[in-house]
């Protein structure tokens, strides 16, 4: 061996061994680091849980902080970006408004909401229009807003008509695993060929019944449709731009059901690209034209985007998540997204509404009315009762709204009063009449005289026969009421006589009207189940072979509306003592309810018969209030009919349960200065023979200032 070989062979042995150790070192650092791999992995999954956990306390359970934040970031998303210690700053200065100073936010809401201004004024958007030959919207939750806040029940339907229940989360994986395969956006074909391979779905019929769904939910925004028209009359070309995963054929189609006509549609994963990733690029190069004007609710996608592509950019709200600081914090229910969703369009993006009052009607009496509804027709069918006995006045809306979207059995309106009811039970519950006729009265603070308080009851023949203790024109206090007690049941057979005409009218009155029927249902709003038990006891001591229930919006915690659900007999819907207790009002707080459901029309004060027919005696007519009882109602009829429309877009049954229906009336139910300037100067009264006071008189002897 030449000596040269020699040398480079023992140069080789050592280097040999070198690279052996070097290799046997990197192999133990690769199984280091994959026995380690997974230890950090929980590491920062555990973080990031912790992290999330802080979110969710600091900041997502106090909804005024959480609104606020949002808004920030989307307004600067560059800067939130680029500088996150200054977000974090801003999010500091939050944290101690509103949780350490407890500024809640929502008790300074917009009145009206509807003036609030989420969009901005029609001019100020044409005016940024200005100069372009072009305007691409944003398609969802731009141009069509969906009848949901949470886009995921559009799945969930979708999942419904295919049979697989977990379809939300099914489609948001098959959608991750889509785009990994396309390397960029996946269609909705792609996406639903990834189901049929995880579920053995056909892709055809799950990509059918998206789009089926989608366009169930989906309706065009009345406040862009309106902007859309007049920029069209200014020579504006009109596109749309989205990130969807639906096909453009399919979105051009939509919002022309709609009523947006656009030039086309351009769609990221058919070009294979999102906005964010030089769509508009594209869209620039197939118009011809740089002068195009962006307008989208999102702060990424939509204006960071085109402004990157060298465009002018317009963020607009998204209206769901902008209106959520109005809204009670959602339970998660299809019936509540529902709600919310069709109370931000109503009230934002339909224009201005007629008022206060109507408002109010829409946002908070709607959602108890028909809640209320649906609820009696699953209660008819558990309980197996063939009649609902609706009662004047508060359950007037309440029977209209049922007769017109309810069916099943049959609903008869019953003029009544808790004054004509007592009359009807009288003298088997002479003590309740008692309290309601005087001693109720004694302790208001606009006193009566004891002479008209017996007036008002019917009874004015007694003032000549009044003790010398008890003078007709002295006021009418707790100790002359308790005075008055012996003396009243030491003439209850001539009270009786006065008012068994009454009861006699009102049983050739009623007994036409319950003929047939065997199970009866009283339908009332609450509270204690007084006159619910006034005419059962007429039932009763008639001889009358019917079965008495009752429903009720609420029941308080008195010792009959105790004692009567206990024993099955009446019903609640929002709470009773053994249902959603905790949601449960003061009964000096039951007027806030009332006054939802009041009706302009005259009280009934009793029954009388003329020629053989019977029919009920009415008192004068409440005139003060009439236009905010009128407009309220007004409201939770627009409501009821907006909620019957959307609920044909679910493939299954939609029940809105007690606690959804009262969340949105049970966040303002408190706030004093909202209900004081809403209700001040309407008029009701308790007594139909008494004179009507002003609600904010009522509201502050409950405490309200």
């Amino acid at each position: 061996m030449p000596q040269g070989n020699e040398k480079s062979a023992s140069n080789s042995a050592p280097n040999a061994v070198k690279y052996a150790a070097a290799h046997q070192n990197a192999a133990r650092q690769r199984q280091n680091a994959a026995n380690e791999a997974p230890c950090r992995k929980a590491k920062e999954e555990r973080e990031l849980r912790i992290a999330d956990k802080l979110y969710g306390e600091l900041v997502l359970k106090n909804r005024s902080v959480a609104y606020e934040y949002r808004r920030y970031k989307e307004r600067h998303y560059q800067l939130h970006r680029r500088f996150r210690p200054l977000s974090w700053a801003y999010l500091l200065w939050l944290l101690c408004k509103y949780r350490l100073l407890r500024q809640d936010k929502r008790l300074r809401l917009h009145y009206p909401e509807s003036e609030a201004a989420v969009y901005p004024q029609e001019k100020a958007l044409l005016r940024k229009c200005e100069g372009a030959e072009v305007v691409s919207l944003n398609v969802f939750d731009t141009l069509l807003l969906r009848k949901v806040t949470d886009a995921g029940f559009v799945y969930d339907a979708a999942g419904d008509i295919l049979g697989i229940n977990d379809y939300r989360e099914q489609r948001r994986r098959a959608s991750e695993e889509a785009a990994r395969r396309a390397g960029g956006p996946a269609g909705l074909a792609n996406i639903c060929a990834v189901i049929e391979e995880w579920s053995g779905v056909s892709a055809t019929s799950a990509h059918e019944a998206e789009l089926y769904q989608e366009e169930k939910f989906c309706i065009g925004n009345p406040y862009l449709i309106d902007v859309i028209e007049k920029l069209q009359k200014r020579g504006k070309r009109i596109v749309a731009v989205s990130n969807s995963d639906l096909p453009s054929s399919f979105l051009q189609k939509i919002l022309a059901e709609n009523g947006i006509s656009v030039e086309r549609v351009f769609v990221g994963h058919e070009y294979g690209k999102a906005t964010e990733h030089g769509l508009f690029e594209d869209i620039k190069a197939e118009l011809h034209t740089d002068k195009i004007v962006h307008i989208g609710d999102d702060a990424r996608h939509d204006a960071a985007a085109a402004k990157q592509a060298g465009l002018r950019s317009v963020l607009v709200p998204n209206l769901h998540t902008e209106c959520a600081i109005y809204r009670p914090q959602e339970s998660g229910s299809a019936a509540a997204s529902v709600t919310a969703a069709l109370t931000n369009i109503r009230l934002h993006a339909e224009g201005k509404t007629p008022g206060g009052f109507y408002e109010h009607g829409y946002a908070y009496g709607g959602p108890m009315v028909y809640g209320f509804c649906g609820w009696l027709q699953e209660l008819a069918q558990k309980k197996k009762y063939d009649c609902f006995l609706f009662l004047a006045r508060d359950a007037e809306i309440v029977c209209e709204m049922y007769r017109k979207y309810f069916s099943g059995i049959a609903g008869v309106y019953l003029p009544i009063s808790r004054y004509a009811s007592l009359k009807l039970a009288f003298p088997q519950y002479f003590l309740q009449w008692y309290e309601a006729m005087f001693a109720a009265k004694a302790n208001k603070k606009r006193k009566v005289s004891v002479g008209e308080a017996l007036r008002q009851a019917e009874i004015g023949f007694l003032i000549e026969e009044l003790p010398e203790d008890i003078p007709a024109d002295a006021l009418l206090d707790a100790e002359r009421a308790e005075a008055l007690l012996q003396f009243l049941a030491e003439n209850k057979e001539k009270i009786a006589a006065v008012y068994a005409k009454d009861a006699a009218a009102f049983g050739k009155y009623i007994l036409p009207r319950l003929a047939g029927h065997r199970r009866v249902c009283i339908v009332d709003i609450g509270w204690r189940g007084t006159i619910y038990t006034m005419l059962e006891s007429y039932f009763r001591s008639q001889n009358i072979d019917i079965y008495v229930g009752g429903a009720m919006l609420g029941t308080t915690k008195s010792d009959m509306a105790v004692f009567l659900s206990d024993r099955g007999k009446i019903d609640g819907y929002l709470f009773s003592h053994n249902k959603n207790a905790d949601k449960q009002i003061a009964e000096s707080e039951v007027m806030l309810l009332e006054t939802l459901f009041s009706s302009d029309g005259p009280c009934t004060v009793g029954y009388a018969e003329k020629e053989g027919e019977a029919f009920p005696v009415y008192g004068a007519a409440e005139d003060a209030g009439n236009f905010a009882y009128a407009q309220m109602r007004r409201g939770i009829k627009d409501f009821c009919k907006a909620f019957a429309e959307a609920k044909r877009a679910f493939p299954y049954p939609l029940h809105m349960a007690g606690a959804d229906a009262f969340a949105p009336i049970e966040q303002i139910d408190r706030n004093k200065k909202y209900n004081l300037r809403l209700f001040g100067e309407c008029r009701m009264s308790e007594d139909p023979n008494g004179a009507p006071q002003r609600v904010s008189e009522l509201l502050r002897e409950a405490g309200y200032r």
